[in-house]
């Protein structure tokens, strides 16, 4: 027959002596060794969410408005949760990415956890590395340990986008301008960005970019596209993205390449020269800016028949397009 099997646990212990012995008088009678054992390993703390070693995107965390962090028993005999609800500081975070941010000192248990504890703040997060140090002492279990500094961190990684040139016109071609994607943050993979332009019938991106592993930036074209029609100068934005991080905008102008122009119609075209003041309704239409009252001027090629009959002027209005 296989003889038991026995485990062990290695644990840290402390052993005390304490019997002693007195009378009613409170005369000590004498002692006697023994031993009473009690765990000493210190309690640990960890962060929850966001994660040790993890990303998080800045509004995200910003809209929620808290820190999760998780407090560990080593040996088993229970928390003391006074001294994590108290006012007490927990914990401090360091990093301009938490330079606006104050903690409450108060937190309160995760619902569905039971070591779980909730730290609102109050500011908002930018963008880069934070370290969230915890101080030794600052919280202890029901035997009286006391936890251990440590210092755990996590990352609001961002990207950043730039055009050059940022005004380009629209017949420019398929590389009118050069844009360079730059990340923030962990560089151990490759990270697919993806690009969006505000107008897709204007300046034309490729659907994603890829920063290489290493890397901290990675370039792609920007195309024009030329049409027939004046529009003017607009301004377009072209926005960089990619899970958890903080997106990046550019903005840039394409101007039009052609003139603003007029066109004249005449309804109907064919009318008898005893047809009166009203023989016929002329319409001047615009294509071009609105943002200004135009004045048109007016000519007749036959100065014997028509031109009596056409006005020398006709003002289109501010926001208008005909008259």
């Amino acid at each position: 027959m296989e003889p038991p099997r026995q485990t062990t646990r290695a644990v840290n212990y402390a052993r005390v002596s304490r019997l002693q012995y007195f009378n009613d008088a409170g005369d000590k009678l004498g002692s006697a060794s023994d031993s009473i054992w009690y765990d000493t390993t210190s309690p640990t703390v960890d962060l929850a969410d966001p994660a040790n070693g993890s990303l998080i995107e800045q509004a995200t965390l910003n809209s929620r408005g808290y820190i999760d962090v998780t407090f560990s028993d080593g040996g088993g005999i229970g928390l003391d949760v006074a001294s994590i609800v108290d006012s007490g500081q927990e914990f401090t975070l360091s990093g301009t990415a938490a330079s606006g941010v104050t903690v409450n000192r108060a937190p309160t248990l995760v619902p569905g956890t039971t070591s779980t504890y909730r730290y609102t703040f109050s500011g908002s997060f930018g963008t880069g590395s934070v370290s969230v140090s915890f101080a030794g002492g600052s919280f202890a279990d029901n035997a009286g340990n006391a936890n251990t500094a440590a210092t755990e961190t996590f990352s609001i990684p961002s990207l950043s986008l730039v055009v050059n040139p940022t005004v380009f016109p629209e017949n420019a071609g398929s590389n009118a301008a050069t844009a360079t994607v730059t990340r923030q943050g962990p560089t151990t993979a490759d990270l697919i960005v993806n690009l969006n332009s505000s107008d897709t019938n204007e300046p034309t991106v490729q659907p994603t970019v890829t920063i290489p592993a290493g890397q901290i930036s990675a370039t792609f074209a920007v195309g024009a596209v030329d049409d027939s029609e004046y529009s003017g100068t607009r301004g377009i934005t072209i926005t960089a993205s990619a899970p958890n991080y903080a997106p990046g905008i550019a903005n840039i102008q394409v101007t039009d390449d052609e003139l603003p122009s007029l066109t004249a119609s005449v309804n109907p075209t064919t009318f008898a020269e005893n047809g009166g003041s009203n023989a016929a309704t002329g319409t001047i239409t615009r294509q071009g800016p609105t943002t200004s009252a135009l004045d048109v001027n007016l000519t007749s090629s036959d100065t014997t028949q028509a031109a009596v009959m056409v006005p020398p002027t006709v003002k289109i209005r501010k926001r208008e397009t005909r008259a």
